[in-house]
Protein backbone atom coordinates (compact mmCIF):
# COMPACT_ATOMS: atom_id res chain seq x y z
CA UNK A 1 0.00 0.00 0.00
CA UNK A 2 1.10 3.75 -1.06
CA UNK A 3 1.40 5.89 1.74
CA UNK A 4 1.59 9.45 -0.31
CA UNK A 5 0.78 10.33 -3.83
CA UNK A 6 4.23 10.11 -4.40
CA UNK A 7 5.41 6.78 -3.66
CA UNK A 8 3.02 5.74 -5.99
CA UNK A 9 3.94 8.18 -8.57
CA UNK A 10 7.70 6.32 -8.09
CA UNK A 11 6.67 3.48 -9.74
CA UNK A 12 8.45 2.43 -12.84
CA UNK A 13 7.47 -0.65 -14.82
CA UNK A 14 8.42 -1.35 -18.05
CA UNK A 15 9.42 -4.30 -19.60
CA UNK A 16 10.75 -5.21 -23.89
CA UNK A 17 11.33 -9.29 -24.63
CA UNK A 18 12.05 -11.07 -27.83
CA UNK A 19 13.11 -14.30 -28.49
CA UNK A 20 17.53 -15.11 -29.56
CA UNK A 21 16.55 -17.84 -31.84
CA UNK A 22 14.92 -17.94 -35.84
CA UNK A 23 12.39 -19.85 -35.99
CA UNK A 24 10.45 -20.31 -32.47
CA UNK A 25 8.77 -23.75 -31.60
CA UNK A 26 5.74 -23.13 -29.45
CA UNK A 27 3.50 -25.99 -28.44
CA UNK A 28 -0.03 -25.37 -29.51
CA UNK A 29 -1.77 -23.09 -27.18
CA UNK A 30 1.55 -22.43 -25.27
CA UNK A 31 3.36 -19.64 -23.54
CA UNK A 32 5.31 -17.99 -25.91
CA UNK A 33 8.76 -17.53 -24.00
CA UNK A 34 10.82 -14.35 -25.02
CA UNK A 35 14.18 -15.10 -23.36
CA UNK A 36 16.24 -11.85 -24.34
CA UNK A 37 15.31 -8.84 -22.39
CA UNK A 38 16.59 -5.97 -23.74
CA UNK A 39 14.01 -3.92 -20.53
CA UNK A 40 13.14 -5.17 -17.34
CA UNK A 41 12.33 -2.03 -15.16
CA UNK A 42 11.41 -3.79 -12.02
CA UNK A 43 11.63 -6.67 -12.92
CA UNK A 44 8.16 -8.06 -13.68
CA UNK A 45 8.74 -10.25 -16.76
CA UNK A 46 10.35 -13.67 -16.24
CA UNK A 47 12.26 -14.31 -19.45
CA UNK A 48 12.20 -18.42 -18.11
CA UNK A 49 8.38 -18.60 -18.04
CA UNK A 50 7.34 -15.99 -20.69
CA UNK A 51 4.95 -14.21 -17.82
CA UNK A 52 4.69 -10.84 -16.72
CA UNK A 53 3.55 -10.64 -13.00
CA UNK A 54 2.43 -7.41 -12.18
CA UNK A 55 3.95 -6.00 -8.76
CA UNK A 56 1.82 -2.65 -8.44
CA UNK A 57 -2.04 -2.58 -9.68
CA UNK A 58 -2.73 -0.27 -11.89
CA UNK A 59 -3.39 0.35 -15.64
CA UNK A 60 -1.12 -1.13 -17.97
CA UNK A 61 -0.33 -1.24 -21.52
CA UNK A 62 1.02 -4.51 -23.61
CA UNK A 63 2.18 -5.04 -27.34
CA UNK A 64 2.76 -7.75 -29.31
CA UNK A 65 4.00 -8.06 -32.69
CA UNK A 66 4.53 -11.76 -34.58
CA UNK A 67 5.22 -12.52 -37.74
CA UNK A 68 4.33 -16.15 -38.93
CA UNK A 69 7.06 -18.49 -40.96
CA UNK A 70 6.99 -19.04 -44.54
CA UNK A 71 3.78 -20.59 -46.00
CA UNK A 72 2.10 -20.52 -42.55
CA UNK A 73 -0.57 -18.03 -40.65
CA UNK A 74 -0.72 -17.27 -36.70
CA UNK A 75 -2.20 -16.01 -34.08
CA UNK A 76 -1.24 -14.78 -30.95
CA UNK A 77 -3.42 -13.76 -27.36
CA UNK A 78 -1.99 -11.60 -25.29
CA UNK A 79 -3.94 -12.82 -22.15
CA UNK A 80 -3.82 -12.05 -18.42
CA UNK A 81 -5.38 -14.20 -15.70
CA UNK A 82 -8.74 -14.22 -15.80
CA UNK A 83 -9.15 -13.05 -19.50
CA UNK A 84 -8.38 -15.28 -22.34
CA UNK A 85 -6.92 -13.01 -25.46
CA UNK A 86 -7.65 -9.74 -24.24
CA UNK A 87 -6.12 -9.12 -26.92
CA UNK A 88 -4.91 -10.72 -30.78
CA UNK A 89 -1.72 -10.58 -32.92
CA UNK A 90 -2.63 -11.75 -36.84
CA UNK A 91 -0.23 -12.93 -39.59
CA UNK A 92 -0.09 -14.44 -42.83
CA UNK A 93 2.38 -15.38 -44.59
CA UNK A 94 2.24 -17.03 -47.83
CA UNK A 95 5.28 -18.57 -49.16
CA UNK A 96 5.28 -15.67 -52.22
CA UNK A 97 5.31 -12.98 -49.69
CA UNK A 98 8.69 -12.44 -47.65
CA UNK A 99 7.62 -10.37 -44.76
CA UNK A 100 4.29 -9.54 -42.90
CA UNK A 101 4.01 -9.11 -39.63
CA UNK A 102 1.23 -8.14 -37.11
CA UNK A 103 0.90 -6.56 -34.15
CA UNK A 104 -2.23 -5.76 -31.70
CA UNK A 105 -1.82 -3.52 -28.08
CA UNK A 106 -3.66 -3.46 -25.18
CA UNK A 107 -4.44 -1.09 -22.13
CA UNK A 108 -6.04 -3.23 -19.27
CA UNK A 109 -5.86 -2.95 -15.48
CA UNK A 110 -3.92 -5.39 -14.10
CA UNK A 111 -3.82 -6.65 -10.02
CA UNK A 112 -0.82 -6.74 -8.29
CA UNK A 113 0.55 -10.50 -8.57
CA UNK A 114 -2.07 -11.33 -11.67
CA UNK A 115 0.02 -12.15 -15.05
CA UNK A 116 0.13 -11.77 -18.35
CA UNK A 117 1.89 -13.55 -21.33
CA UNK A 118 1.61 -14.09 -24.95
CA UNK A 119 0.48 -17.40 -26.42
CA UNK A 120 0.12 -18.97 -29.89
CA UNK A 121 -3.53 -19.95 -30.73
CA UNK A 122 -3.70 -21.39 -33.20
CA UNK A 123 -2.08 -23.40 -36.85
CA UNK A 124 1.82 -22.99 -36.42
CA UNK A 125 3.51 -24.15 -34.01
CA UNK A 126 6.23 -21.56 -35.21
CA UNK A 127 6.67 -18.14 -35.12
CA UNK A 128 9.63 -15.71 -36.29
CA UNK A 129 11.97 -14.94 -34.01
CA UNK A 130 14.89 -12.46 -33.09
CA UNK A 131 13.45 -9.00 -33.61
CA UNK A 132 10.82 -10.16 -35.58
CA UNK A 133 8.41 -11.28 -32.73
CA UNK A 134 8.19 -9.68 -29.88
CA UNK A 135 6.24 -8.44 -25.96
CA UNK A 136 6.65 -5.57 -24.36
CA UNK A 137 4.42 -3.15 -21.59
CA UNK A 138 4.34 -0.75 -19.53
CA UNK A 139 2.63 0.47 -16.39
CA UNK A 140 0.74 3.89 -17.09
CA UNK A 141 -0.73 4.30 -13.67
CA UNK A 142 -0.83 2.32 -10.29
CA UNK A 143 -3.70 2.23 -8.34
CA UNK A 144 -3.80 5.29 -5.67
Amino acid sequence: MFTTFSDAASINVAFHAHHSTDPVNVASHGTIVYNVVTTNIGNAYNRNSGYFTAPVSGTYVFFANCMAVASSEEEVYISQDGKKGIAVCYSNRPLASPYEQGSTSVTTHVLKGQKVWTSIVQNSENIRGNLWSTFSGFLVKPDA
